[in-house]
């Protein structure tokens, strides 16, 4: 965020000042007004031509070049509401009628994001705030889903986010579920740090981008902590993410003819361990189940269609390891 940024521009009262810091303030020969920037601050854009050409401010119209005023919108992405989100955005496609989550795309740029919408009533507006609040928190993180904009009419809320690729609900190799286990593990360390709790790592909340990057989606139970069991039940989640990966229940895993390799048994027993012998984040990230990544932490294709390999075919594996081994042996 650009601090204290100036601007010579126009209005309809004559030669204008604007300034951002932590408010804008607005100056002409005859008028100064000040707003505090937040999200109760209402700014209306005017397009022609593809281009921003107005910012409708209060009782201000202000002018400059596109230039200009894409630099303010920037700047005020996120940190204020705009209007006239039905004259930039047509919706595409719904994902969700229950959730009223929707594909759209910009009428201008022509490119597709995801909006969330909150119908406005004290409960929807606490829980976008919250969300909001989140995101803007763990802004810069690769893992977490990225907030364009946020625009409000006189009944909705709506939160324009990054259109990501697909859930995490395809079939993987035990490879790939490592990496997508690297990469929760990652996030949560930088979630500890920041002193947050999501509380609902759930597959339907994690969703890849183009590069194969996991991405959590939804933060409306997510909390700033004080207490580190809260932040434990996301390592408990983990595992519980884990074991659907594998195509396991608990009674598998705590089978003596279970096998999975690279030590996923043990990673995931501890990562469900809710006793004081529990996995803290600092040995998660430090388990013999990572030591094969190789310093690989991205996921590289997904070959979401091909099936996925059961506990049977894991033990055939091993069983086709040891023999391969033996020859091996045999041979030198």
């Amino acid at each position: 965020m650009d601090q204290n940024f100036q601007l010579s521009c126009l209005s309809q009262y004559g030669v204008t000042k604007l300034e951002l810091g932590s408010y804008l303030n607005i100056a002409t020969p005859t008028l100064q007004s000040m707003f505090k920037i937040d999200l109760h601050l209402q700014i209306y854009w005017t397009y022609s031509n593809q281009m921003i050409r107005q910012m409708i401010v209060g009782k201000f119209i202000i002018i400059a070049n596109y230039y200009e005023l894409n630099k303010v919108k920037e700047i005020l992405d996120c940190r204020v509401t705009y209007r006239g989100m039905t004259e930039l955005y047509k919706v595409q496609q719904i994902i969700s009628q229950k959730q009223s989550v929707c594909v759209v795309k910009n009428k201008i740029s022509g490119n597709t994001y995801v909006c969330k919408t909150y119908r406005k009533n004290n409960k929807n507006i606490r829980k976008a705030l919250s969300e909001i609040q989140m995101l803007m928190k763990l802004i810069g993180q690769r893992n977490i889903v990225y907030l364009h904009e946020i625009y409000e009419s006189q009944g909705n809320l709506y939160l324009i986010m990054e259109k990501l690729d697909h859930q995490l609900f395809d079939d993987y190799y035990h490879e790939e579920i490592q990496l997508i286990a690297y990469q929760l593990i990652i996030l949560l360390s930088e979630f500890q740090k920041l002193n947050i709790a999501h509380h609902n790592l759930t597959q339907k909340h994690i969703m890849f981008d183009e590069n194969n990057n996991i991405k959590l989606i939804s933060f409306g139970k997510t909390s700033s902590i004080k207490e580190k069991p809260d932040f434990f039940f996301d390592m408990y989640q983990t595992g519980e993410i884990l074991l659907e990966l594998y195509c396991i229940n608990k009674d598998q895993l705590f089978s003596k003819s279970t096998y999975l390799p690279d030590h996923a048994v043990n990673f995931i027993k501890g990562l469900l361990n809710l006793t004081e012998y529990r996995l803290n984040i600092n040995l998660a990230q430090t388990h013999p189940y990572f030591k094969s990544l190789n310093g690989e932490s991205q996921l590289v294709k997904i070959r979401s269609l091909l099936p996925k390999r059961n506990l049977s075919d894991l033990k055939k594996n091993k069983k086709q390891q040891d023999t391969d081994q033996d020859q091996l042996t045999i041979q030198i």
